[in-house]
């Protein structure tokens, strides 16, 4: 298999880990005014044979620069958690339990996990290429849910006229990969609707049905005043343009008056 050919192997191993790593997920768009959700961003993990901490490092610091970029979310500081961190006696590097215990602390929404899963080579015309596959994961501290992802190669190709060293050519290839994830995340755009009303028997009427794209068993979830209160499944057999009802689950006492916002849940 030629260097290109295995690359393009690569590259489909890596979507489909993403596949399968994220079942579900949710928007990562807010409502019009809705203040914007603040994240920690997590330092990314390299669990590739390649030991440069520099890279994973660069990674991280890439996300945040463009999710804020983006206006994804804000993104809490380094400081900020330190002194959180400090505050509960813990130790970088954190578990993903205690990064949600620590966004609770800063009052951040959600925790963006980072993994460095592929770092590969090719070599076209004598001039070698690094490519790094970056997984990228938001999860809602509130839902534990994931909320948005991406799966991204960023390359980076050797120069002609001015040499640089391999760890180099990495970080240009991390802080790439790391640009594509948060602006494939931005390019998710949710199915928003209201809720009509309720039977009372934990089922409710969305203002969207098929005719806006939703899908037979698609998950949602069910806000009022920006906090999740329930969540719920469509169900199928609507005609295209009316809206569709919604088994849900954990949504008594919801008032179709209040005009409770539903986001769906993403199925890759």
């Amino acid at each position: 298999m030629s260097g290109t050919d295995c690359v393009r192997a690569l590259r489909a191993a890596l979507l489909v880990a993403l596949a399968l790593a994220l079942p579900v997920s949710g928007s990562a768009l807010a409502q019009a005014r809705r203040p914007m959700a603040r994240a920690i961003v997590a330092d990314v993990y390299n669990s590739t044979r390649f030991p440069y901490t520099t890279v994973a490092r660069s990674a991280t610091d890439r996300l945040a620069v463009e999710l804020e970029r983006e206006g994804l979310c804000e993104v809490v500081s380094r400081a900020e958690i330190a002194k959180a961190a400090k505050d509960r006696s813990m130790q970088s590097p954190f578990s993903e339990r205690e990064l949600a215990t620590l966004a609770r602390d800063v009052e951040a929404d959600h925790i963006v996990l980072g993994e460095i899963r592929a770092i590969e080579t090719s070599t076209v015309n004598k001039r070698k290429t690094w490519h790094l596959g970056l997984i990228v994961r938001m999860k809602s501290i509130a839902l534990g849910e994931l909320m948005n992802g991406a799966a991204m190669w960023g390359d980076a190709e050797e120069p002609t006229q001015v040499r640089k060293t391999e760890g180099i050519l990495l970080i240009d290839a991390a802080d790439a990969a790391a640009t594509l994830c948060v602006r494939r995340m931005k390019s998710y755009h949710a199915i928003e609707g209201t809720v009509l009303g309720g039977s009372g028997s934990g089922s409710v009427t969305l203002s969207r049905g098929s005719g806006h794209g939703v899908r037979k068993k698609q998950e949602f979830i069910i806000h009022r005043d920006g906090r999740p209160v329930g969540r719920g499944r469509a169900r199928p057999g609507r005609p295209r343009s009316r809206p569709g009802p919604l088994r849900g689950h954990r949504c008594r006492g919801v008032s179709p008056l209040r005009q409770l916002v539903v986001r769906p849940l993403r199925l890759r």
